[in-house]
């Protein structure tokens, strides 16, 4: 009787040691968004959770044209227009992320998983704002680069841009063919001639005739000019 009294005894102890053990500090969360003021040649530092997707934004007038990520298996990376998502798929998990833009701006980001850093706070929304003059220029011109999909749309638009001039243009040609047409078989029977002619009884099969009008100059005698008949 002695000896289970004693092994239900030392693994209640163990019970309680296990339940006073305070559990490690979890990662906080930040409250709001945090703007980095960005340098051509600074490395942005930021900690994600598991669980939670950071979302990066780029000034309005930019669009990400590549991102890439040093460890693709542990982290899930997206990019649209301005935006770039970044998510970690592992605790403890570091990777960089580099972003081009058409405007030939690159960003670069060290991203470090936290969740179980005690202290540490994850940012949800990260706004980058370039701040170098070089960069500000080049946001104000045209952009450098642009997608596949896009040069592909403009490429679509302009072959169908060029087939609507080209059907307007033969499309034009065609009626004026048409007038001129109408207008060369019209006039004949418009003709006023002091004289009748019959297609039908004409010899050598004569289908029209014409005279010429004669002009003859006179003197006039009393205004010492000439005028024509």
């Amino acid at each position: 009787m002695t000896k289970p009294f004693t092994l239900l005894f030392a693994f209640g102890s163990l019970t309680l040691w296990a339940a006073d053990t305070p559990k490690p500090a979890v990662a906080a969360v930040a409250l709001e968004s945090r703007t980095v003021l960005i340098h051509e040649k600074d490395i942005v530092h930021v900690s994600a959770q598991l669980r939670e997707t950071t979302l990066i934004i780029l000034p309005k007038d930019e669009k990400v044209m590549e991102v890439y990520c040093g460890d693709k298996d542990n982290w899930i990376i997206n990019g649209a227009e301005n935006f770039v998502t970044v998510k970690p798929a592992q605790q403890g998990a570091r990777t960089d992320v580099h972003i081009i833009t058409d405007h030939a701006n690159a960003y670069t980001l060290s991203f470090s998983e936290v969740s179980e850093t005690p202290g540490a706070v994850s940012d949800l929304k990260l706004f980058l704002q370039p701040t170098d003059e070089s960069e500000k220029v080049r946001l104000q011109s045209n952009p450098v680069f642009i997608s596949v999909e896009a040069a592909d749309r403009y490429k679509r638009e302009a072959e169908d841009a060029k087939k609507k001039a080209d059907a307007a243009i033969a499309q034009a040609q065609q009626k004026e063919r048409a007038t001129a047409d109408q207008f060369r078989a019209s006039y004949p029977t418009k003709l006023q001639f002091d004289y009748r002619f019959d297609r039908a009884k004409a010899p050598f099969n004569v289908s029209a005739i014409y005279r010429e009008r004669q002009v003859h100059i006179y003197p006039c005698h009393a205004t010492g000019n000439s005028r024509a008949l």
